[in-house]
Order: structure tokens, then C-alpha cells, then sequence
């Protein structure tokens, strides 16, 4: 058996990698993101908006770009004979592809940097927490964002800023009405 230096990138099978990117709205080409092959299906909700609409709609989840590096690493792989192709041919043939997993794999990192900072920021601003008691808090629990919001919200009392927040959504479907 040959080595091919694809499946040091390959951390999931392509059954797992496919349910997960099913999950998210497919991108038509587009030359300036051509390495973009799917995208969140919701848009993230402004700053303005209470804390656990923003938890609802998924702003604070796992980045879809993870799941696309992923893909792109696989079809590299497939592409791949490895009884017939040695080291440089197998880079021939799959040098779009690490490209496009490259890529991924940097807008990944940047785009996981930018929502934990803006979970950080929101959490400690709707429960009036410093960083360190907030992880603190994360650091003991196991269950998703919705259901740490409802823990916090349980046991610490919400913000003025973020009871606003609140308030003002509420106005708002009254004078809908």
C-alpha cells in the first residue's frame, strides 16, 4: 500500500462529512470564492437582538467551513489511485483541491476566532459575567449554547442592557398586533 499524503487531513468519513454539509445551503460558483461550496442558511442576527434569538438562529455555532475543508480533502483522496500513482502525480492531480482545503481551513480558523470572541463579548455582557467566570462556567458544562443560555439565565439575573433588548422585542410584536 502507498502512502498518500491526503489522509493526514481526513478526519471523518465521507458519509459524516456529507450528513453534516446536507445541513447547510449549497453556493452557486463564484470566481472570487471559488473554494466556497456551501454556506450558513441563515443570515447572523444583529448585536441588537436579544442573546437567545441569536443562539436560535445559530450565530454561535460550529462554522460550516470545517465540514467544506473536510469534502475537499475527500474528493482530493478519491481522485487518487494509489497503486498506480506516486508522490508527485498524486499532487498533480489534487492541487486544486488542497488548494481549496487550505483556504477552508483558514477561513475556518478565522471565522471560529470571530464567533467565540462575539459569544464571549454577548455572555458577558447579557449576565453582567467577567471572562473568567464565564469559563468558569464553561469549562463545567457539557450541553449546547441554548441550553447554557438557560442555565446562566437561571442562575444569574440578565443585564439591564440585555432585559432592553428584550423589552424592545416584545414592544415591537405588541404594536404588530
Amino acid at each position: 500500500m502507498q502512502y498518500c499524503y491526503l489522509d493526514t487531513f481526513i478526519k471523518h468519513s465521507e458519509e459524516v462529512v456529507n450528513a453534516k454539509l446536507s445541513q447547510y445551503q449549497k453556493l452557486n460558483y463564484n470566481r472570487f470564492m471559488w473554494w466556497r461550496t456551501h454556506c450558513d442558511k441563515t443570515e447572523p442576527l444583529s448585536k441588537r437582538v436579544p442573546l437567545r434569538d441569536r443562539i436560535v438562529n445559530g450565530d454561535f455555532e460550529f462554522s460550516s467551513y470545517y465540514w467544506q475543508a473536510q469534502s475537499a480533502a475527500i474528493v482530493g483522496r478519491n481522485k487518487l489511485d494509489l497503486a498506480k500513482d506516486d508522490y508527485r502525480d498524486q499532487i498533480d492531480k489534487t492541487t486544486i483541491d488542497i488548494a481549496r482545503y487550505r483556504r477552508l481551513v483558514m477561513d475556518f480558523e478565522k471565522e471560529e476566532q470571530n464567533r467565540i470572541q462575539e459569544f464571549v463579548e454577548s455572555f458577558t455582557k447579557a449576565f453582567n459575567l467577567t471572562r473568567e467566570e464565564l469559563y468558569a462556567n464553561l469549562e463545567t458544562w457539557e450541553g449546547d449554547v441554548l441550553s447554557f443560555y438557560d442555565y446562566l439565565s437561571i442562575s444569574y439575573p440578565l443585564s439591564s442592557y440585555e432585559s432592553r433588548k428584550i423589552a424592545r422585542k416584545q414592544s415591537r410584536k405588541s404594536k404588530k398586533k
